[in-house]
């Protein structure tokens, strides 16, 4: 897959997807015993787009924050617990 391909699959609204169109990321079975390379081929051919998936009834739209000072995930849970 190429950088421009993935560009464009970055750049979906998710909310223009039908449900049904998407993959379940609980139906992606990858072979633990392949290189990393494969794996990570592997899925991607398996989830079509890596960026929007589905987890059972959910749309997932996966973002990341490209400002190098930006909380980590783990950070952002962290003070999210810590203000309940």
């Amino acid at each position: 897959m190429e950088e421009l391909d993935l560009q464009k699959l970055k750049e979906v609204d998710i909310k223009d997807i039908p449900l049904e169109e998407l993959v379940d990321i609980t139906d992606i079975k990858i072979d633990p015993n392949l290189p990393k390379e494969e794996k990570i081929l592997e899925y991607i051919k398996q989830i079509k787009n890596p960026y929007c998936y589905k987890y059972k009834n959910f749309k997932v739209k996966v973002v990341f924050n490209e400002d190098e000072n930006a909380k980590t995930l783990e950070e952002c849970l962290s003070d999210y617990i810590k203000n309940l």
